[in-house]
């Protein structure tokens, strides 16, 4: 305090400076101290007659901290008071002090942190003294000040859901603040209350009952909802506990057979009884659907177990249809449990003998309800697991009758069919039968006649391919493979251990008669120098081995590389290109190509069967393969060859000093040229603090040694030193960096 600036705020009691005792006696100590370091300024701030002159009184001050009051200062000229100041007028020091706060820890004090973004505050933090604004990011949804952050039960774990019939107690966390069970309140998404059991800060318990489905949960404390926070997973308007899902175990009511149900009445007639658990007692929460198709409820024939409910008609039948239950929201299963009257094929195991038959193969069909009105129905054949439109084979009804074994249907499949275990499926009006029997044909024959493809000559022997990258089309011969070749797949497989097993293509009929099947097909992709040996597969019937193989010829092999900077067998070249490549190898003949990472060198000479030269291509990327192509056959991958990674060698902008960039534009997109090696013809990309730059150019006449890029704008930190990387298309980055520095 300086005694000068005392007297002008007490000055408004008298013209002549009378002071509070307490003021004039600290005013006499402080006069002692040399006026150098205890004064301000002596001169008056104005003359008597300026309203600048006037200053806020000691009592001003003293309401501002404790009652926040603004004060005011005086108006116009200073006007002679008319009377001393009486006692009780006037404030001490010691008032002032003992009114202002004094700084605590920060256990107790407000920070930044503490307090709504935005908002101004006196902190009285020991660290964080003084006048401060909040940073702190609130919940803006609560109807409450407090927040419920999540619910669980404890007869269940995360993730799984209450047993319906035997509830739980619920367990409702969070902040907040509560005295008792008396102060808490939760109710369910009709509204009903639970019985709280138990409360206290934090948490609140409540008995749930028995229930179905997924239900809502609201929390109430002195008659105020508790929002959820936003990130639970759950709705703002409550919190959700799931009950168990209903489970269907077993159906009866038509003719049972173990769990399921048969033989139902497919008009609408049959009342079925649906076992299991998790049902609920509420009718109206209930539906079920039988093959996709809804039920009738009838009647809880057991609550939360056993349901009666009456299937709706269903024209088309069917079989094993599945049984869906939903309670309030919530499916079980499906449970394949019943199937409905309709036309039934009696199994029987049949040999259709050989595919080659003229005149096709003919037998008897045993079974029921096989006719509409005395209309035979359609009988197909093929591998089980297919529907009956995706069966392969047709037979045509040849007649009717009756023998030792019952009712028949005298039925003739056409000649050209393969296969063994294949079953029939009957299709009247609307319904079909369940798939049933065993038909097979003659077994399939191992491949003979291995060939390249044209007619037989002279004895069998093995076929050497013409390229190890296969599309050679060869010829062979099975017996009993049917005349389908979209049945027929062929399959090259070698004797190493384990195999290798490539699949042919294009395969297609030829010819098909007594002598067997003539098939054509397209070799894959082999191995150079491996002997495959031929198998035919139809549906799941596989033929033996073929006695003779289809040996893949020995291709060409690259064993080293050289030409720029050479390591070992691999060498790295400039991203221009043009340097010649030397190649090491094996079995190069002509016609010769070379081809480096995909694209085809240039000037290739073929020295001899083992060395070649060519002139590199422009490129960029690292570990490229190296692969030749001789007398029609490629080279496996030498991945060998690797293109230099990009050099930054200048960063040129605004103000630059020995490649950094300074007073860059935030937002006006300053363009900056780099220049450097290897930046590869085009893609190159740029990095710039880690964040990619778009419009990166390459320099029309330079391209691997010059790049423009429009500097992206930056509206938070960091600003300064960014790293700036070139990446060229092949994904090889700059081994050295330029920075980049904003405003």
């Amino acid at each position: 305090m300086k005694s000068k600036h005392f007297c002008c705020i007490v000055s408004a009691y008298s013209p002549t400076i009378r002071l509070p005792k307490v003021l004039l006696l600290l005013s006499l100590a402080i006069g002692f101290i040399p006026l150098k370091s205890a004064a301000g300024p002596l001169e008056a701030p104005a003359s008597a007659t300026n309203s600048a002159s006037a200053m806020f009184t000691v009592q001003d001050i003293y309401n501002r901290i404790v009652l926040g009051t603004p004060g005011a200062l005086r108006q116009g000229s200073f006007v002679e008071p008319s009377a001393g100041p009486t006692n009780g007028t006037g404030r001490t020091l010691n008032e002032i002090m003992n009114a202002l706060p004094s700084a605590t820890n920060a256990a107790v004090a407000a920070t930044a942190a503490d307090v709504p973004a935005g908002l101004k505050f006196w902190s009285l933090s020991a660290t964080g003294w003084g006048l401060q604004i909040g940073t702190a990011q609130v919940q803006l949804n609560k109807i409450h000040s407090d927040v419920v952050t999540g619910i669980s039960a404890t007869n269940v774990t995360l993730g799984k859901r209450l047993p319906t019939a035997a509830g739980g107690t619920g367990i409702i966390v969070g902040q907040f603040s509560v005295s008792g069970i008396s102060g808490a309140g939760v109710t369910d998404k009709n509204g009903s209350s639970m019985t709280v059991v138990q409360a206290q800060n934090g948490e609140v318990r409540f008995t749930i009952p028995p229930g179905t489905g997924i239900n809502r949960y609201t929390l109430s404390i002195s008659n105020q909802i508790i929002s959820p926070v936003s990130y639970l997973p759950s709705q703002s308007n409550g919190l959700f506990l799931a009950y168990d899902a209903p489970v269907v175990t077993a159906v009866s009511g038509c003719i049972d057979n173990g769990p399921a149900t048969v033989e139902c009445d497919f008009t609408g007639n049959s009342i079925i009884l649906i076992q299991g658990k998790n049902f609920g007692t509420n009718s109206s929460e209930v539906s079920v659907t039988v093959g996709g198709i809804p039920a009738t409820f009838l009647s809880f024939r057991t609550n939360d177990t056993v349901i009666r409910v009456r299937p709706a008609p269903a024209p088309a039948g069917g079989y094993d249809l599945p049984v869906i239950v939903t309670v309030a929201g919530v499916t079980s299963s499906p449970a394949p449990l019943v199937s409905y009257a309709g036309p039934t094929v009696i199994s029987n195991t049949v040999n259709l003998g050989p595919s080659y038959n003229p005149s096709g193969t003919t037998f008897k069909i045993y079974g029921s309800g096989l006719d509409l009105g005395g209309t035979p129905g359609n009988f197909r054949f093929g591998p089980p697991g297919n529907t009956f439109d995706q069966m392969p084979y047709e037979a045509t009804v040849v007649s009717t009758g009756v023998d030792a074994s019952g009712p028949y249907y005298l039925v003739n499949l056409p000649t050209g069919g393969a296969g063994s275990g294949l079953v029939c499926i009957a299709h009247v009006g609307l319904q079909y039968s369940r798939p049933s029997g065993t038909y097979s044909y003659d077994a399939m024959s191992a491949p003979y006649q291995l060939r390249p493809a044209g007619p037989i000559v002279g004895p069998e022997t093995d076929v050497y391919g013409s390229s190890v990258n296969g599309c050679q089309e060869i010829d062979f011969n099975a017996l009993n493979a049917g005349n389908r070749a979209d049945l027929l797949k062929a399959f090259l497989v070698s004797s190493d251990v384990p195999p290798s097993i490539v699949q042919c293509s294009e395969v297609s009929v030829i010819s098909f008669d007594a002598s067997g099947t003539t098939i054509r097909c397209k070799t894959p992709a082999g191995v150079g120098g491996t002997a495959y040996h031929l198998k035919l597969v139809v549906f799941s019937t596989s033929s033996q081995f073929g006695a003779y193989a289809y040996v893949y010829p020995v291709g060409p092999g690259v064993t080293s590389i050289s030409g720029c900077n050479d390591s070992g067998n691999t060498t790295t070249c400039e991203t221009e290109g043009g340097t010649v490549l030397s190649l090491t190898g094996t079995n190069f003949a002509q016609p010769f190509a070379v081809m480096v990472g995909g694209v085809l060198c240039r000037d290739i000479a073929l020295l001899s069967s083992t060395q070649a030269q060519c002139i590199v291509p422009p490129g960029t990327g690292q570990s490229l393969p190296v692969v030749v192509q001789s007398a029609g056959n490629l080279s496996q991958l030498f991945n060998g060859f690797s293109y230099v990674s990009p050099v930054i060698d200048g960063l040129q902008g605004a103000v630059t000093v020995s490649n950094k960039v300074f007073n860059i534009s935030r937002t006006n997109g300053a363009i900056l040229t780099i220049s450097g090696s290897n930046f590869g013809a085009s893609g190159a990309r740029v990095l710039v603090g880690g964040a990619i730059v778009t419009n990166v150019v390459h320099d029309t006449e330079f391209p691997h040694r010059k790049l423009t890029f429009q500097c992206p704008p930056r509206l938070s930190p960091p600003f300064y030193e960014l790293p700036v990387v070139v990446i060229s298309a092949g994904g090889s980055f700059s081994s050295n960096v330029g920075t980049l520095s904003y405003e």
